[in-house]
């Protein structure tokens, strides 16, 4: 299960075109708190700098994963050039999701080089350290979850 979502996360970013909110069913929302922390710890540990409010949150109330259309069809996290990032409603507290897709925006592209996303920032699944806490949410985010 846990290589099958890796292949699900890992092929999830960028695709040209895609609209968030289309057909989908994805909704806007802004993010808490915990993700700006999350973002600082993202440019710490990749060593890149960013706008954290160029970025427009969506999210596909409860799934788990969701489908895109393309080669590899279903994510959990998708970002786009165009400053969007589009999570699952059963990832949004997970620490590692939230962070690969911040890679993402830092300016990583879609390639996933081994620096930052494995070492050192253990944003992929197979380098993801299991004991770090997930990410506290409002309730009206909490609810969009599976």
């Amino acid at each position: 299960m846990r290589r099958l979502l890796v292949i699900l996360m890992l092929s999830a970013c960028g695709p040209d075109g895609f609209e968030p909110g289309g057909d989908l069913g994805a909704l806007r929302f802004d993010p808490p708190p915990s993700y700006r922390e999350m973002w600082a710890r993202a440019e710490a540990c990749s060593g890149r700098r960013g706008n954290f409010e160029r970025i427009r949150w969506w999210v596909v109330p409860g799934v788990k994963t969701f489908e895109y259309g393309t080669e590899q069809p279903y994510a959990d996290g998708l970002w786009d050039s165009d400053g969007d990032i589009t999570l699952a409603g059963g990832v949004l507290s997970h620490p590692m999701v939230v962070r690969h897709e911040m890679l993402h925006a830092l300016g990583f592209g879609v390639d996933h080089p081994a620096v930052p996303f494995r070492d050192p920032c253990r944003a992929t699944w197979r380098s993801w350290d299991t004991t770090e806490a997930f990410l506290e949410l409002p309730s009206h985010l909490a609810a969009y979850a599976p």
